[in-house]
């Protein structure tokens, strides 16, 4: 096997939804790296979230239509991803009725494949007087809605794919951290309730994977057989990594992962232009695993999208602002980045000072390159890291203690937004 056999975006991120004409941007530029599936379920569209059970508007329905048929006109089938949040409650008729009644509506708005989302839920969900909504197990809950909501959308003439995204959609210690502990054989429990042929959602061994291997399948599956789909969370920078750009290409994942994974979505950062870079790699990869090589499928990128002259600053730029859950080593084509960020940490951690001259002198060069030679978009999006690294200047030019605290208290005051632990005194 040479790829999967579904290879896209799911746009699954949290924060402001995209403008439809950044969408359709992002999805002409990424056609040509062999995107054939688009996953819409923004946790914060609405219409598919927090308001999921009432009736689209008028506005959204032309505005997902319009999705659709972009969609399906390249040759790209369009999917739907509504999230079965509170209110809603997976054992009340009229909640299923409506639920229904939402997928049918996407239906006619062109969409041709769902995913029914349980994914960062509470593991239990209460009544108002505090008894167990789901009568002690979440999965059989789960597994009934979705019966429930299938039969009632077959009755409605709905013929379509579907996907389930399982609250315990990863076995890392983050899920129960943050959403409480499951019970115990959920995915067993809610297999058994599951048609055989509806695959999962699955992120690797973490919400956000730096390595994804066919032994981390099977330690998620165990002996369950029950087909995945990879919703793999790079390059997003949503939630925690919002001060992060993750630009370099996406790297650690298996070349065998297809032969035990059925597809592979990528999660894109919340910066579409930008997010063009790593995304084409993701699709790189996932078009030829076995053949994939981060740092070439890298260069392959930057021809694409960005003018030759801002390569180098490029690399730059992306080693500053990598440090998050999904990328901490060093890249072989980022040494300059990597050179400026020692210089920044010395600077930083061990208070040497001044910085030399030729590294504020560099860095002044490097934002002013970037905000004059990339696109309107991509420079709009990266200002927030440059406006960061403008504001360092002046820290790292102090002559003394006494200055560097002066600069780190303007610093503080007139630029909010962090970059990475160096520049969040």
């Amino acid at each position: 096997m040479r790829g999967f056999s579904l290879k896209g975006v799911v746009e699954g991120f949290y924060g402001p939804v995209w403008d439809p004409a950044a969408r359709y941007w992002f999805i002409d530029r990424l056609a040509p790296f062999g995107l054939d599936t688009y996953l819409f379920c923004p946790k914060h569209e609405p219409a598919l979230a927090a308001e999921a059970m009432r009736p689209l508007h008028p506005a959204e329905i032309h505005r997902f239509s319009e999705l659709a048929g972009f969609c399906r006109e390249r040759n790209i089938t369009p999917w739907a991803g509504v999230h079965f949040e509170p209110p809603f409650h997976p054992y009340d008729p009229d909640h299923l009725d409506r639920m229904a009644a939402k997928i049918h509506e996407l239906v006619q708005a062109g969409f041709r494949g769902f995913a029914v989302l349980y994914d960062d839920l509470k593991s239990s969900l209460k009544n108002p007087d505090g008894s167990s909504a789901t009568g002690g197990s979440l999965a059989q809950a789960q597994a009934n809605a979705f019966v429930q909501v299938v039969r009632r959308c077959a009755a409605l003439g709905v013929e379509t794919q579907w996907v389930v995204c399982p609250s315990l959609y990863t076995l890392d210690p983050l899920l129960e951290k943050e959403y409480g502990a499951f019970e115990v054989g959920y995915l067993d429990n809610l297999h058994r309730g599951l048609p055989p042929e509806v695959p999962w959602f699955w992120t690797g061994p973490r919400v956000c994977s730096r390595t994804i291997t066919l032994a981390d399948k099977q330690a998620f599956l165990g002996d369950l057989p029950r087909k995945l789909i990879l919703w793999d969370n790079y390059p997003v920078n949503d939630v925690g990594m919002v001060h992060h750009l993750h630009l370099g290409p996406l790297s650690g994942r298996g070349a065998d992962l297809p032969q035990g994974v059925k597809g592979y979505l990528f999660n894109p950062m919340s910066q579409p232009s930008l997010g063009v870079i790593p995304g084409a790699t993701c699709l790189m990869y996932a078009s030829d695993p076995a053949g994939y090589n981060p740092e070439e499928a890298w260069k392959k990128s930057l021809r694409a999208f960005v003018p030759k002259p801002l390569w180098q600053p490029i690399s730059v730029l992306e080693a500053l602002t990598r440090r998050s859950a999904l990328a901490d080593e060093p890249r072989p084509s980022s040494r300059a980045g990597e050179a400026i960020r020692e210089a920044l940490r010395i600077c930083w951690e061990e208070q040497k000072l001044p910085v030399e001259e030729t590294l504020t002198m560099n860095m002044a060069t490097l934002t002013a390159q970037l905000r004059q030679e990339l696109s309107a978009d991509m420079a709009a999006e990266a200002a927030p890291w440059l406006d960061r690294l403008d504001g360092a200047r002046g820290i790292f030019a102090a002559k003394n203690k006494a200055a560097r605290d002066e600069q780190i208290m303007v610093f503080r005051q007139s630029q909010p937004f962090v970059l990475g632990k160096w520049f969040n005194p």
